[in-house]
């Protein structure tokens, strides 16, 4: 139908102002229209055929993907969820209402997103499951209970094998505690109300412990030789066990997977700079320099030009010399793959069982120099800022137009940052280099400030806010209007037949 493209358009302007890893992208789409469809009908009637109407409009789905029987399982979903809240806010009085509403709509968009994609995602958890059992006994943490850091590390684990947020790994501890409420019978929905404080105390125990980020850093450091066998064994899924039991097969799959892979990532840095200008343009740039050019007119009178334009073609040009300098992996990457996954296939049990201490803290050999290091940064700190400032200068810059263009320097910065370690997805092990040690610790308080910037003001995203707000509910009201009048149109005509 005609209007669909346009909704399908919609989405896509919606989600360049959101950066977000690809796959979640469905998922926050699909809490996107649960969010505002239960604002205009609180008990969910009725929605699960207008969530996949939305979803078909988005084209996050392909056309006839759905049969009569999903409609119901989203809807008996979306049911539940309803029931669920109301109970929880019959029995937990006091509970803050607002938080108990936004869990619950992630929540049910998690259960529904699973659901649509139900083959994959059991692919997915039996690998983060086979990635878990084999490394968990590696893991010391002092003064912790085992229980309490298989559940840390679970968490860790999803975190960095799956990549998933937040709104996942909430649900996925909740389905551990009660599971998927399709499954469990409405007259059992007020028991699990009755506990979810427990849930929701569990869950701020987790996720607030401070050894969490340090358990993601050691998973990801484990992952390359995990994925390529995932991917062997996809690849392979009726003759899988003849490839892992002959060596010279085995080595000629790692070599082939890897190749590939590494293409892959080369194709995926590119899709990702360029989603992260877009991002960075449309929710930071347009904003700053409506703010630049009027303001440096009103105090300083006349507009400088050079500063204008460097401070606009800035960002996607050191986006792009970042990227350009990412190399893929050497064949000596790939020899080390090959004989991880050796090891995990229990070649050398060693691989599983040597502890791993997971400490808060860096401890230095020598901890007097760590007042020295500590000075010493704090003088590049201001050496790298200073430099920058007289440099600009030298340009005519204002102080406005140095803002704006320390800004974008640090905000971009962090996005390659966070673009070249994507890169080493499959790298096992990235040898020290003084030269890039050095150039590392020059550029830390760019990236430093960069990743503050970030987690600050994407907070604010007056974008999202526009599109939420006052764009989405219109636009998707009127595209229904559309799409039931062309029904009504064709209904019509078949009368005529």
């Amino acid at each position: 139908m005609f209007h669909r493209p346009f909704g399908f358009i919609y989405e896509k302007l919606r989600n360049a102002v959101e950066f977000n890893d690809e796959h979640l992208i469905r998922r926050l789409a699909i809490s996107r229209i649960l969010r505002r469809r239960l604002q205009i009908n609180p008990e969910g009637k009725g929605e699960g055929e207008n969530v996949i109407r939305e979803l078909l409009w988005g084209k996050y789905l392909p056309q006839q993907f759905f049969t009569q029987q999903d409609v119901l399982n989203i809807q008996t979903i979306i049911t539940k969820y309803v029931v669920l809240k109301r109970e929880i806010y019959r029995i937990h009085v006091k509970t803050n209402r607002v938080m108990i509403h936004s869990l619950i709509v992630e929540m049910m968009s998690c259960e529904i997103e699973e659901m649509i994609n139900w083959e994959n995602t059991q692919r997915r958890s039996a690998y983060l499951y086979f990635f878990f059992q084999t490394l968990k006994d590696k893991i010391l943490i002092k003064n912790t209970s085992d229980e309490m850091r298989d559940k840390l590390f679970y968490i860790a684990s999803e975190r960095a094998y799956l990549k998933n947020d937040d709104a996942f790994i909430k649900y996925h501890l909740f389905i551990l505690i009660f599971d998927r409420l399709i499954n469990v019978d409405e007259n059992k929905l007020p028991i699990i109300a009755e506990q979810f404080g427990m849930y929701t105390q569990t869950l701020a125990e987790i996720l607030k412990n401070r050894h969490i980020d340090l358990l993601v850093k050691f998973a990801k450091k484990q992952l390359p030789p995990f994925k390529i066998l995932a991917t062997i064994l996809d690849k392979n899924l009726g003759h899988a066990e003849g490839i892992i039991t002959n060596e010279g097969e085995l080595r000629k799959s790692v070599e082939e997977t890897c190749d590939e892979k590494y293409n892959e990532t080369g194709t995926r840095l590119r899709n990702a700079a360029i989603r992260s200008i877009t991002y960075i343009f449309l929710t930071k740039m347009i904003f700053v320099m409506i703010l630049e050019f009027p303001l440096t007119r009103l105090i300083y009178g006349t507009i400088e030009v050079i500063p204008l334009i460097v401070n606009t073609l800035f960002p996607p040009l050191l986006m792009g010399i970042i990227v350009f300098f990412i190399n893929p992996p050497s064949n000596d990457n790939t020899r080390k793959i090959y004989v991880r996954i050796i090891d995990i296939l229990n070649k050398d049990i060693s691989f599983e069982t040597e502890k791993v201490e997971i400490k808060q803290r860096f401890q230095m050999k020598k901890p007097s120099l760590l007042f020295t290091f500590s000075v010493l940064y704090l003088i590049t700190f201001t050496v790298v800022f200073g430099s920058i400032f007289l440099f600009l200068d030298l340009l005519d810059y204002t102080i406005l137009s140095k803002a704006v263009f320390l800004f974008f320097l640090c905000v971009v910065a962090f996005f390659g940052y966070r673009i070249r370690q994507t890169a080493k997805e499959y790298v096992v092990e990235s040898k020290n280099n003084v030269i890039i040690n050095l150039f590392a610790f020059l550029f830390l308080p760019i990236l430093y400030v960069g990743k503050f910037l970030s987690s600050q003001i994407s907070r604010i995203n007056i974008f999202i806010i526009i599109f939420d707000s006052l764009i989405e509910a219109p636009f998707k009201f009127f595209i229904e209007v559309i799409e039931e009048w062309t029904r009504f149109i064709k209904a019509r005509k078949d009368e005529l037949i």
